[in-house]
């Protein structure tokens, strides 16, 4: 769930349509002044439907659209915000971060970084033999569980004896 209705945005946004600074605004509903700017930015160049959309999902942007992005950043000498108002992009922060990724590590550092899960191999998808050979680790280990369990009792059972006669 959002932190902040659309309801709340749209009324600190017209507060300060009206004039109020946004730091009045923020004193007053308890808000941070830098939300309240940035709902405005959006409000300009996307209407309502940009305060519903914004910040609501991941988006997996492909390496050809963030060097397209820094290109322009680049090419016009624009700052972080105006770059990701001129491409709908949620946060300038993004772009900072696939500029300093591309210094780095150029082109290739524009990939998706993300970790993904390998898919498992499932006991469905196990050949037999596969299945044998886990079912004899699986056995191996119950093995030595069960003797290191004997082991630790004949231990206890021994203390206890040593307890008894001191007494």
């Amino acid at each position: 769930m959002a932190k902040y209705t659309v309801q709340q945005k749209l009324d600190a946004i017209m507060l300060y349509k009206q004039g109020i600074s946004s730091t009045r605004i923020a004193n007053q509903t308890k808000i941070n002044k830098h939300f309240i700017l940035r709902w405005v930015e959006i409000f300009d160049t996307a209407g309502i439907s940009g305060l519903t959309s914004y910040g609501n999902s991941l988006q997996h942007f492909d390496a050809s659209f963030k060097l397209e992005v820094i290109n322009w950043l680049v090419r016009t000498h624009s700052s972080y915000p105006q770059t990701a108002r001129h491409f709908n992009l949620a946060s300038p922060s993004v772009i900072w971060h696939w500029k300093q990724r591309y210094d780095i590590f150029g082109v290739a550092g524009l990939s998706d970084q993300r970790k993904r899960k390998e898919h498992q191999i499932t006991e469905e998808q196990l050949t037999p033999e596969q299945e044998i050979k886990q079912l004899r680790e699986r056995l191996e280990y119950a093995e030595a569980e069960v003797t290191y369990l004997k082991k630790l009792d004949d231990v206890m059972k021994q203390k206890r004896m040593k307890t008894r006669r001191k007494q």
